[in-house]
């Protein structure tokens, strides 16, 4: 799909935003969201950390290749430096930063 807004149809859009497309886990006491939404083959990944301080997360999404695209604690967005990979290939535990926003996307 292209994303030249003059492309994109009305269904198009209405399949984007589908809720059953999408799957959200909350690790309460870490303080910390994963939520991943699909759409046909393409899929993204996306850790929210609300905790004033680092936390150890497990992600068991789909085993497939992951690969980061932006991270708010990277040093191009004013953060200190970036802690998570930037290829997630299987189950593992990660850590968070503090106050932080990581975007995969599936290769």
């Amino acid at each position: 799909m292209e994303l030249n807004p003059d492309s994109i149809k009305k269904e198009d859009i209405n399949n984007l935003l589908e809720k059953n497309n999408m799957e959200i886990i909350a690790a309460e006491k870490e303080k910390v969201f994963l939520l991943r939404r699909w759409y046909e083959k393409n899929q993204v990944m996306v850790i929210m950390s609300f905790n004033n301080k680092e936390a150890n997360i497990y992600i068991s999404f789909p085993k497939k290749r992951w690969r980061k695209i932006s991270d708010s604690a990277d040093p191009k967005w004013m953060g200190c430096r970036s802690i998570l990979p930037e290829i997630i290939e299987e189950e593992q535990n990660l850590t968070a930063k503090s106050l932080s926003f990581v975007l995969y996307e599936m290769e």
